[in-house]
């Protein structure tokens, strides 16, 4: 679950359609919801979030950012780590068309749009899926939402209304469902330096969906999952199934509500 909330707040107004904007790495970044994306903002580019235990992965690699968002992750590998590709996978239309804003405005190419929902193995590419939509919590958006509200209903009372009146309003869209594994082949990628999962509920669809043969192709995977259900043990268990040293990044349930699942094949430690 993505919390809104004022950390950071530094957002200003889009002078030309009038949207929300932020200001990242000295560029001017479209938003859908200020607040949510000041908050994604200082998660990535202030606390490091998604900086590997084990180090960034090297210059000239390629990242997955699978839930892409508006593009901040993937901002952030391009700009932090050097990448040379980045594939950004997101199904929500609005978070779309600010993706593809963002990239425009800046020339971008390095990041790649995948306009689609990534699941398991059971889908195939051209499988559409109903993806429900939060306006004012855009980040939360989910194939999923029986469990969201599941998810919800479970946070401290306080916590659980204000989540709740933030997902009141929702929209449903027609997404493309597909496989990690037939997207990157698609996109003719043969490696990948760094794996990142944000799909809020899909987590566990999402890594059965990469094929046998990709697994020892990916060096690095993190997998952002709530704290609700079995998901962390489940992830945890998968990507250790596929022969990853697995270490888990805010385990707590009682301090936080999500936690990073990270994934390494070199056999370095956390330091």
């Amino acid at each position: 679950m993505t919390p809104g909330g004022p950390e950071a707040c530094r957002p200003g107004q889009d002078p030309q359609h009038g949207a929300d904007a932020l200001h990242v790495e000295g560029l001017s970044w479209h938003c859908g919801d200020s607040a949510e994306a000041d908050y994604i903002q200082a998660e990535i580019f202030g606390k490091e979030c998604y900086a590997p235990p084990c180090g960034p992965p090297p210059p000239g690699g390629v990242v997955v950012d699978a839930g892409a968002n508006i593009g901040l992750f993937s901002l952030y590998a391009v700009t932090r780590w050097q990448a040379r590709r980045v594939l950004a996978v997101e199904p929500a239309p609005p978070l779309l068309d600010l993706l593809r804003r963002n990239l425009a405005a800046h020339d971008l190419s390095r990041i790649e749009v995948v306009p689609a929902a990534l699941s398991d193995a059971g889908s195939t590419t051209g499988d559409e899926a109903r993806l429900t939509y939060f306006p004012a919590a855009p980040g939360n958006s989910t194939l999923r939402p029986a469990d969201k509200d599941a998810e919800i209903a479970a946070l401290p009372p306080r916590t659980a209304r204000r989540a709740a009146a933030l997902m009141d309003e929702r929209v449903d869209y027609p997404v493309r469902l597909t496989t990690l594994s037939a997207v990157l082949d698609e996109h003719a990628v043969d490696h990948v330096d760094l794996l990142k999962i944000d799909v809020e509920g899909e987590e566990e669809a999402v890594l059965r969906g990469v094929c046998r043969t990709w697994w020892p192709r990916i060096d690095t995977v993190v997998v952002e999952v709530s704290h609700h259900g079995c998901g962390v043990s489940a992830v945890t268990r998968l990507i250790e199934e596929q022969g990853f040293e697995v270490w888990v990044a805010d385990a707590d349930p009682a301090r936080t509500i999500t936690a990073l699942v990270w994934g390494h094949r070199s056999g370095q430690s956390p330091t």
